[in-house]
């Protein structure tokens, strides 16, 4: 009975790493387009929910975001 308990829990807490790991991912920029497009929100929920759980911890991220929805900034364009 011990052996079983003892599985489970290792099992419960492979599960855990794996989506703590997922969630680290950085999603790739055609994930990030989708995601603005609201491509996925019903047909890829499972990956809609990660890549914005994911927006919330990664703040580079966010950033390349950002320039997708409004372009880079005007100080990335300016000459010295």
């Amino acid at each position: 009975m011990l052996e079983i308990f003892l599985w489970i829990s290792l099992l419960a807490v492979l599960r855990i790493g794996y989506q703590i790991i997922q969630q680290r991912r950085c999603p790739d920029n055609y994930t990030l387009k989708n995601l603005t497009k609201s491509r996925w929100k019903n047909t890829h929920q499972r990956e809609y929910q990660r890549v914005i759980s994911h927006l919330g911890l990664c703040e580079k991220c966010t950033k390349r975001l950002e320039e997708i929805n409004f372009g880079k900034n005007l100080e990335d364009h300016l000459v010295d």
